[in-house]
């Protein structure tokens, strides 16, 4: 896709509601250091920070009014309700979308500047029932995006696990989704070649060594 196909995709990326094949072509054209895309999605989170920190006059895009508007229409309303309850509808997604970026915005920026990163690969996911998407950047580190993560059960946690080739695992910190079922979590790099990318379930201070089996694995 081309910049101009994806400009108006830029704020609805910093607020985490891009998906599909939009996507995977904006998450490219940063990946490759786009002279367009990049700053305007620089431009982007930090609307969406001052959105999140409550600063007055600042307005969203006219693409990202369209979207919103666009998903409280997908939702189904009775003859009674009428546009109030559309109103309401919108406050909350644009609620939603300030706690999160409030909460999120340095790992969002944080993550953006790996995925921006020239050495940063996609690695190929192996899992079952939910999304996940890992990254890694030998000058940035490694990105896990998640949505549908179940919580962990009572008294365990989840672990990153950094492997590289012909080495043991590295433990590369601990992370529990949010209460959406997003993550991200972003790893220190390493300087070593890359086997593999693992998630296991540990206690709830972490393991020195994977106790389980991985249940998410990802490979270059």
């Amino acid at each position: 896709m081309t910049c101009d196909e994806l400009r108006e995709e830029y704020d609805a990326f910093a607020l985490g509601i891009s998906e599909g094949a939009v996507l995977a072509a904006l998450r490219e054209h940063l990946a490759a250091n786009c002279p367009t895309c990049e700053p305007a999605v620089r431009e982007a989170l930090d609307f969406a920070a001052r959105l999140s920190l409550g600063v007055r006059q600042t307005d969203p895009s006219p693409g990202l009014r369209r979207r919103i508007l666009a998903m409280v229409q997908e939702r189904p309303s009775s003859p009674r309700v009428g546009w109030l309850a559309g109103l309401g509808a919108a406050l909350a997604l644009l609620t939603l979308f300030t706690v999160r970026m409030s909460m999120q915005q340095a790992r969002s920026s944080e993550a953006l500047t790996l995925l921006s990163s020239g050495d940063v690969k996609q690695l190929s996911v192996q899992q079952p029932d939910f999304r996940a998407d890992i990254f890694a950047s030998r000058s940035r580190g490694v990105l896990l995006l998640a949505s549908n993560f179940k919580p962990a059960p009572a008294g365990k946690t989840y672990e990153m696990w950094i492997i590289p080739k012909g080495a043991q695992p590295a433990p590369a910190g601990l992370f529990a989704p949010r209460a959406d079922g997003s993550v991200i979590h972003i790893a220190e790099p390493i300087d070593q070649p890359l086997a593999a990318v693992a998630v296991t379930v540990e206690p709830e201070r972490g393991s020195d060594h994977p106790t389980t089996k991985p249940f998410l694995v990802a490979t270059p």
